[in-house]
C-alpha cells in the first residue's frame, strides 16, 4: 500500500492533491455530502486533505447541507509524495489551527473540529507532538489511522525504535500515546494489526477504533476482531472508509461487519481443526515410538491374547485398529466435535443487531457523541431515517399471505438492513432538520 506503485501513491494522494483547486473541491465535497446523506449517513468523520482552503470549503458545504461532521486539516510533513505534502511541521500546524478556528467561527454545533495526522510514517515527531498539544489546548477530537497494514506497522517500527530489547520497534499506539494523541476523543481507522497490549492501552485511554470491514479486506492484511475489542472495553464504531472499499453505504458496512465476523469464525475453526490434528498426530507418533521399543514377538503375543479375549467373529480390520488411531478417528478429531474450539470460534460472531449497534450507538460513543445522538430519547438530537419497506419495485419484497397479520417492525428492519438500499430511504433528518 505504501510503495511507489501502491494505492496511496497512484490513487489516493493524486486525488487529494487535485482538491487544491477550491472550485473543484466544492464540486467534489458537494457531491460527496449529498451522496452520504442520501445513503442515510447523518454523521460523518471526514478525512480531508492538506489544503486549508479546501477544508474550509467542506465546512461551508456541511453547514448548508445539514450533515453533522467531524473534520479538520490532514497533516503530513515527511515520507510523502513531493507533490502532496506540507512544507514543514510548523506550516502544517499553522494550517491545522487555521481550519479549527474557521470551523469554530461558523458557530454550528453540528460541525466538530479535529486534528488529523495522516498516519505515523508521514508525520514527524515534532508534528505529532504539536498536534497533541493543540488537541489538548482546544479540546479537539483526534482522527487518524492505526496499525492498518503490515508494511505500515513495519515502517513505524523503523522510524520509532523501541527502548525494549524484546521489541523490534514502537507500535502505533505507543507513538500516539507518547505524543498525547491517544485520548478519550481519539478515533483511529482500521486497527487490523493491533496487538493485545495496544488494545489494552487504547481502552485505558478511552480511544476508539473505526471498524472499516470492507476496506480492511482489501488493504488491512488481517481482520479486526470487534467482539474481542468490545470485551476489552475498547470503543468501536463502524466506518466505510469510502474510497478504501467499493461502497460508501453504511448498510454495506453493516453487512460486511457480519461477514468479517464469519471470516474470523471460519479461521478459528480451521486453526482449531489443524491444532486437533497436530495434537493427534503427536499422540500417534508417541505411540509408534513406544511400539518400536517392543519386540515383534511381544506384539504378536499381545495380539494373540486380545484375540482370545474378544468374540471369534472379530476380523483382521478390527485387529489393525488396536494398534493405534486410524484415518477415520483422525477425521473425527475436528473442531466441530471439540466444544472448546467451537465456542472460541463462535465468540467472534456478530449479528445484524450488533452491526446496527456499531453503526449507531457504537459510532456515537466512538466520536464522543453518546450524549447527543445514538438513540431516541427526550433531550437527544433527532437524527433519523424514514424507511419505506414496501417500496414498489424496491430491492426486496414484503410478502404476506391473505389474512396474515402485518409483519413485525423488527422483521421489516432486518429485511431492510440485509436487503435494502438508498431507494428505501424516504427521508433523512439531522438534529431535527430534514436533509433528504
Amino acid at each position: 500500500m505504501m510503495t511507489q506503485h501502491g494505492w496511496l501513491s497512484t490513487s489516493a494522494c493524486p486525488t487529494e492533491a487535485s482538491l487544491a483547486d477550491e472550485a473543484h473541491a466544492r464540486a467534489v465535497y458537494d457531491a460527496c455530502v449529498k451522496r452520504l446523506l442520501r445513503l442515510g449517513t447523518t454523521t460523518a468523520n471526514y478525512f480531508t486533505t492538506i489544503h486549508t482552503g479546501a477544508c474550509k470549503v467542506l465546512a461551508d458545504v456541511l453547514l448548508q447541507a445539514g450533515q453533522r461532521a467531524v473534520l479538520g486539516k490532514v497533516c503530513m510533513d515527511q515520507h510523502s509524495p513531493d507533490f502532496y505534502t506540507d512544507a514543514s511541521a510548523e506550516e502544517s500546524l499553522q494550517g491545522a489551527l487555521e481550519v479549527v478556528q474557521y470551523i469554530k467561527s461558523l458557530n454550528c454545533s453540528r460541525l466538530l473540529p479535529a486534528v488529523i495526522p495522516r498516519f505515523i510514517p508521514t508525520c514527524s515527531q515534532q508534528l505529532l507532538a504539536g498536534l497533541g498539544q493543540m488537541a489538548a489546548q482546544h479540546g479537539l477530537r483526534i482522527h487518524s489511522h492505526i496499525s492498518e497494514s503490515l508494511d505500515q506497522v513495519q515502517f513505524t517500527q523503523q522510524l520509532h525504535p523501541s527502548s525494549s530489547s524484546s521489541s523490534s520497534g514502537s507500535s502505533d499506539a505507543q507513538v500516539y500515546d507518547a505524543a498525547g494523541l491517544l485520548t478519550a476523543k481519539s478515533i483511529f481507522a482500521h486497527g487490523t494489526q493491533l496487538m493485545q497490549e495496544d488494545m489494552e492501552l487504547m481502552a485505558e485511554r478511552g480511544s476508539a477504533v473505526a471498524h472499516c470491514p470492507l476496506s480492511n479486506f482489501y488493504f488491512g492484511d488481517g481482520l479486526f476482531d470487534v467482539s474481542k475489542a468490545l470485551s476489552m472495553g475498547l470503543k468501536v464504531g463502524l466506518g466505510t472508509d469510502i474510497a478504501g472499499g467499493y461502497s460508501p453505504s453504511m448498510l454495506q458496512a453493516q453487512r460486511m461487519a457480519v461477514v468479517n465476523s464469519h471470516a474470523l469464525k471460519a479461521a478459528a475453526l480451521m486453526y482449531g481443526t489443524w491444532r486437533a490434528h497436530e495434537q493427534q498426530q503427536q499422540e500417534t507418533d508417541e505411540q509408534q515410538q513406544q511400539q518400536q521399543q517392543t519386540s515383534k514377538r511381544q506384539r504378536l503375543e499381545q495380539q494373540q491374547q486380545q484375540q482370545q479375549q474378544q468374540p471369534s467373529d472379530r476380523g483382521p480390520e478390527q485387529l489393525q485398529q488396536a494398534e493405534g488411531p486410524t484415518a477415520g478417528s483422525k477425521r473425527a478429531a475436528s473442531s466441530i466435535s471439540n466444544p472448546a474450539v467451537a465456542a472460541a470460534a463462535a465468540a467472534h460472531m456478530l449479528t445484524w443487531e450488533d452491526a446496527l449497534w456499531l453503526a449507531t450507538a457504537g459510532g456515537a460513543a466512538a466520536l464522543s457523541l453518546q450524549e447527543t445522538v445514538s438513540h431516541f430519547a427526550v433531550g437527544m438530537a433527532f437524527d433519523a431515517l424514514l424507511i419505506d419497506a414496501g417500496l414498489p419495485g424496491g430491492p426486496f419484497d414484503v410478502l404476506q399471505a391473505a389474512g396474515e397479520e402485518v409483519k413485525q417492525p423488527l422483521l421489516l428492519l432486518e429485511q431492510f438492513l440485509n436487503c435494502g438500499d438508498d431507494r428505501n430511504i424516504a427521508e433523512v433528518y439531522v438534529q431535527g432538520r430534514r436533509c433528504v
